[in-house]
């Protein structure tokens, strides 16, 4: 009875599960990328692999990079393939090659051998519902075009996924306007996390599959998410910080991939971003030093006008720095024409959030003439800030009482010289402060003041002995 009784709900399951994996072939049989249920009913597997094959032939003139995942993904061994029968160690063995091979399609994705690979990848290997990360992070710069609403329309998108928000998209068939995915970013955060991780994730494993659009995409959705954001607190810097940064990082790689002309937008909008992010955000002292080491280490690809601009935007908004990093001091001196452009950056209001660390630190490397020529560059400007001529006074002076570095000496001197002529009551007002600091220094700087107004004749020999009287009168007493 019991045995009679096993033997029919065996039965019953048997046919269920027929009349349900059928039901299942019919639905992947009509799920297609290129064509209507009804057209994708009347391709067999014969067809599809001569239009994937097709497809991947004219993509490898355009990528050659995707010829390495020919054979797993395009040969006889793959036509024959059914990723449902495999063991769990070779379908995420699959899944693995599968998401490096995706990125490649992107700088083509519009472009039709792209449409016929994905018709192949979509009937053989099912990636509209395994590897639906994968696709989105692909068709998601697009999501514009026909080509993402398309796409999204077979997805198989799980309610327990970030990507739940394109159910909507997938049931009513539109497409998904920047307005609407700006809304979704800011509604919900694992969205933002998901396209703000898209170009890192590229860069950083699938160099080759960088293109425009999502380089437009990335720097375009983030400054409107930063914009209209309630507030970027540490949950939302977690991810904004690392999607700007990322990219810089990338870009100062000398064994980098990505094309030069990229690579100039690349940087471009990672400093838009971070300058957008600094205007909302107050930084740490620390992370303000990082962002500008960063930038700083692709002052070769931009121009020096761009890159000036983005470290005065990014230092304005927030608190003053006492010291730069010597080699970000360094790299900078180094550019070609950079004197012009730190001049003309005094225009900008807070500039002197980074003149002034700036001037500090290079009055240290007067001995160096790259140096010493920006330093009088700045101090000679007729646009010179009086809060920035009073900061460069305050620190030659203290340079020219305490330090006993004759080399430097006639550097310092010529300096403060050539900024006392121009703007007298800015020392002024500095021989006070570093007075204040300590008045053990009064006589020292007194003279110092005294010594701007007589020439001193002699040159160097003169500045030398002068030097050696000062730092004699701020310690005899």
């Amino acid at each position: 009875m019991t045995s009679s009784l096993a033997q029919q709900l065996a039965k019953g399951a048997s046919l269920n599960a027929n009349l349900l994996n059928e039901k299942s072939r019919r639905q992947a049989a009509s799920e297609s990328y290129l064509f209507s249920p009804k057209e994708a009913r009347q391709h067999d597997i014969d067809s599809l692999y001569a239009l994937g094959v097709n497809g991947f032939l004219q993509l490898k003139s355009l990528q050659p990079d995707v010829t390495r995942f020919e054979h797993t993904l395009f040969s006889d061994t793959a036509k024959s393939l059914d990723r449902t029968l495999l063991p769990k160690e070779q379908n995420a063995d699959l899944d693995s090659t599968i998401a490096a091979f995706m990125p490649l399609l992107g700088p083509y994705l519009l472009d039709s051998p792209s449409g016929k690979v994905l018709e192949w990848l979509v009937r053989r290997f099912r990636i509209h519902e395994f590897n639906v990360s994968s696709i989105v992070s692909l068709f998601l710069p697009y999501h514009n075009t026909p080509h993402f609403t398309k796409m999204v329309s077979i997805l198989h998108i799980f309610d327990n996924t970030p990507l739940r928000f394109l159910q909507a998209y997938k049931t009513t068939g539109k497409p998904l306007h920047r307005p609407l995915l700006i809304n979704d970013l800011l509604s919900k955060p694992e969205v933002a996390r998901f396209a703000s991780s898209i170009l890192p994730a590229t860069l950083r494993d699938h160099a080759a599959g960088v293109h425009r659009a999502l380089i437009a995409f990335h720097a375009g959705v983030l400054l409107e998410y930063i914009a209209k954001v309630k507030a970027l607190d540490e949950n939302v810097m977690t991810f904004l910080l690392p999607a700007a940064m990322e990219p810089l990082q990338s870009a100062s790689d000398p064994r980098s991939e990505v094309k030069p002309a990229l690579l100039h937008e690349l940087i471009l909008g990672s400093y838009l971003i971070l300058a957008a992010i600094s205007q909302r955000a107050h930084l740490t002292a620390k992370a303000t030093k990082t962002i500008l080491g960063a930038i700083v280490e692709c002052a070769e690809r931009v121009s020096p006008k761009q890159l000036v601009r983005t470290l005065v935007s990014i230092c304005a908004p927030q608190d003053h720095l006492e010291k730069l990093s010597g080699s970000l001091v360094k790299n900078l001196v180094a550019i070609p024409g950079i004197s012009a452009e730190l001049v003309g950056a005094m225009a900008w209001t807070g500039a002197e959030k980074f003149l002034n660390p700036f001037i500090d630190n290079i009055l240290s490397r007067v001995d160096n003439a790259s140096a010493f020529e920006v330093a009088e560059a700045l101090v000679t400007s007729s646009g010179l800030l009086p809060s920035i001529a009073q900061s460069s006074a305050a620190s030659l002076l203290r340079r020219l009482v305490d330090e006993n570095l004759a080399e430097s000496f006639a550097a310092w001197r010529s300096l403060l010289s050539q900024l006392h002529q121009r703007q007298p009551k800015a020392v002024q007002a500095a021989s006070q402060s570093v007075i204040e600091e300590n008045e053990e220094h009064r006589d020292a700087v007194e003279q110092v003041l005294l010594s701007l107004t007589v020439p001193i004749a002699g040159g160097p020999t003169a500045d030398a002995e002068t030097a050696t009287l000062l730092v004699g009168s701020s310690t005899s007493d």
